[in-house]
């Protein structure tokens, strides 16, 4: 077992059987409580038993031991076949509200509590039970399905929907629920390569626009060393009935995952143009652009909060990056294909998804120039 349990993956049967919960779990326990029957499962294994060849012996020695109809005690029976058969002899944790099961568990989930004394002396050795730390996550997540089901049917009858989206899954819903945020994280795993540029907006797409996207090394340009790309986005979920449905969570995510992605590359790119070039030292009371940097479209600038609101012209507002003008094209953006990650975790009512890829940046310095401002005021202004 994991030290770190985050979800629950219930075996998955295939099986044309519909039986009853109660039909069910009335099956399991006669199998639990007969050697005859439990002789019969392995006696199709060995055999090779078609499903409806040992649903039908089943339902035979099942008759006599649970009451119901015979189609409802052979609809349980052929679900067993199935899952027999396909999963094959598993220790099974069964619900007892489906009859179906949760999970399965090995003998390295299981766990030997100490030696207890007896009442006329010595000591006894209790029976091996299920690992504290998986039952108490299995109850808590039981717990957690059940008011997600509750949840979702009473925030569905507050929003007005259509036939097509009763019929076909409502995406609004999806953030109520951790299932559905789980399907939110997939679907922007799958999007991650398409994210830069084509996500960013605004500032953080004006500023890709300086850099070329490929596939491969540029020839003639000066590499940086290959970084990685980090992002994380924490959406309080406490009260999912105080969230806006209206609002699109998936869209939002991957907006706010482009734009951290782009000011990382602008930092690493700041970063580097201080080191590798001589900056120029200017005050913020200084005529400002510089002379010769005041033609529209000369640059595009990226820096600091606070000097980013002192600039006059357009400019990219990175937190702890030094000042750098960029020109059309500046450089070539490499990004590793394979690189692209994406996963979540919920704690404390929040749920915060990281998403990161690794890139490296191929600079031309001749189309950047570096700038040391001094005597920039504190304006205030943060970046989220």
């Amino acid at each position: 077992m994991t030290d770190q349990l985050t979800t629950v993956t219930a075996p998955k049967v295939n099986s044309l059987a519909k039986p009853t919960s109660v039909s069910l779990l009335a099956a399991r326990r006669s199998v639990q409580r007969s050697p005859a029957i439990q002789k019969l499962f392995g006696q199709a294994a060995v055999s090779g038993w078609e499903p409806d060849v040992l649903a039908d012996k089943l339902t035979l020695l099942l008759s006599d031991d649970i009451e119901g109809e015979l189609e409802e005690i052979f609809q349980a029976a052929l679900y067993l076949a199935d899952e027999y058969l396909q999963i094959g002899d598993s220790m099974l944790i069964i619900s007892t509200e489906t009859g179906q099961a949760i999970t399965r568990i090995t003998e390295a989930d299981l766990w030997q509590p100490p030696d207890v004394p007896r009442e006329g002396g010595g000591m006894a050795r209790p029976l091996p039970r299920l690992n504290p730390k998986l039952e108490g996550f299995l109850i808590q997540w039981e717990f957690e399905k059940a008011r997600d089901k509750d949840l979702t049917a009473d925030l569905t009858a507050r929003l007005p929907q259509t036939d097509l989206l009763r019929q076909e899954g409502d995406r609004r819903l999806l953030v109520a629920s951790g299932p559905g945020r789980k399907h939110i994280v997939d679907a922007l795993r799958e999007s991650l390569p398409e994210l830069l540029p084509d996500g960013c907006r605004g500032d953080s797409r004006r500023f890709l626009d300086r850099f070329n996207f490929a596939d491969q090394e540029p020839e003639g340009l000066s590499p940086l060393l290959q970084c990685v790309g980090y992002a994380e986005v924490q959406t309080p979920v406490v009260d999912p009935k105080a969230m806006n449905l209206r609002h699109d969570h998936y869209t939002s995510l991957r907006a706010k995952v482009a734009v951290q992605w782009a000011r990382v590359i602008a930092l690493s790119v700041a970063l580097a143009a201080h080191s590798e070039l001589e900056p120029g030292q200017f005050s913020i009371d200084d005529p400002w652009p510089p002379e010769g940097f005041r033609k529209p479209g000369y640059g595009y600038w990226v820096a600091e909060p606070n000097t980013a609101q002192a600039l006059v012209s357009e400019c990219f507002s990175v937190p702890g990056a030094p000042t750098v003008c960029l020109r059309s094209k500046a450089g070539t953006i490499v990004i590793d294909p394979e690189s692209f990650e994406c996963d979540s975790r919920e704690r404390l009512g929040s749920w915060d998804v990281r998403a990161s890829f690794k890139y490296t940046v191929y600079m031309d310095w001749d189309r950047v120039l570096a700038f040391s401002l001094a005597d920039v005021p504190i304006s205030g202004v943060s970046v989220a």
